[in-house]
């Protein structure tokens, strides 16, 4: 700011505005009253997070060194689940999207685990590619292999594999791809594409996104982290839980389906796409929750 005599001169009969930037650190003491609301809402959010969600059948691997190198079933699973309420093809997500960067053991999934997994609320895009734009995005997801990447890629929809002794960007043998209910990849043909907005903008080498045909936009699209909780949430509920082990599991003759949807407002097809997911029914403390048991299905090999 200028010095007093200066103010004067400059600002004489008028209002002077003084703006000083202070960085808040622990050299000063937490004023009392304040501290004590801080600490009263953090026990309400971590009691909210603890809660258990649902179960996992296998550890579940989300640590860097293994998901930015190779497919694992934590990878797997989430794709699954996004690509289901995405309703596209394909999913594909970059494995930096996956921030928890640790093993969570067999067992209880609480909220906080998920959000640690996905926190970033990034938006849900969904994008028409030709199978030349597939490609060329396979060949940038494992062109920095084996660097821990966030490129590296994660995906559902489908499978292909890759010679990382080859120069970046000619690893990915054309004829290894193959699209889930499609066949073998064509590259003249059209296949829709979920992926994140970060990735639509171009980031993380991904630029071929850019030049897709979108068929959402970002006032339209859902944050892609919710897909993981919707999950969880719209299965957890009692009449659910119910109707899928009277059921046995049977998908096809799922009687919940019209009422999940009446209540969560999801298409039948998004129901029958994410109740294939659960693998069991835990019960705790008089509580059902879901289970999971996801496993590495070779949908990225190396060769």
């Amino acid at each position: 700011s200028l010095p007093e005599d200066q103010k004067e001169k400059v600002y004489k009969d008028k209002f002077l505005i003084d703006i000083e930037s202070v960085e808040v650190t622990s050299k000063y003491e937490p004023n009392p009253l304040l501290q004590e609301h801080i600490d009263s809402y953090k026990k309400i959010f971590e009691a909210k997070l603890g809660v258990e969600v649902g179960y996992t059948e296998v550890d579940f691997e989300t640590t860097f060194s293994k998901i930015r190198t190779s497919e694992q079933n934590s990878t797997v699973f989430l794709s699954d689940v996004i690509r289901a309420f995405a309703e596209t093809e394909i999913m594909l997500l970059n494995a930096g999207a996956i921030r928890s960067d640790c093993l969570f053991p067999k067992g209880y999934l609480r909220l906080k685990d998920l959000m640690a997994m996905i926190p970033h609320p990034d938006l849900l895009r969904k994008v028409k590619l030709t199978g030349k734009q597939v490609y060329q995005a396979l060949e940038n997801a494992v062109s920095k292999y084996p660097i821990y990447e966030g490129r590296f890629c994660v995906c559902s929809g489908l499978t292909f594999a890759f010679d990382p002794k080859k120069e970046p960007m000619n690893r990915v043998p054309l004829e290894s791809i193959y699209v889930k209910g499609r066949g073998p990849l064509k590259l003249d043909e059209e296949y829709t594409v979920a992926i994140k907005n970060f990735l639509a903008g171009g980031k993380d080498g991904y630029d071929v996104f850019t030049k897709g045909e979108f068929l959402n936009d970002e006032a339209t699209a859902t944050p892609m982290n919710e897909c993981i909780f919707e999950f969880f949430d719209s299965i957890n509920r009692p009449e659910v839980l119910e109707a899928l082990v009277a059921k046995g599991f049977k998908i096809s003759n799922f009687e919940g389906i019209d009422e999940t949807k009446r209540h969560h407002g999801l298409k039948p097809s998004i129901v029958k796409a994410i109740v294939d997911l659960v693998y069991d029914v835990k019960e705790k403390d008089g509580k059902r929750f879901i289970s999971i048991n996801p496993k590495i299905e070779g949908r990225v090999t190396i060769l």
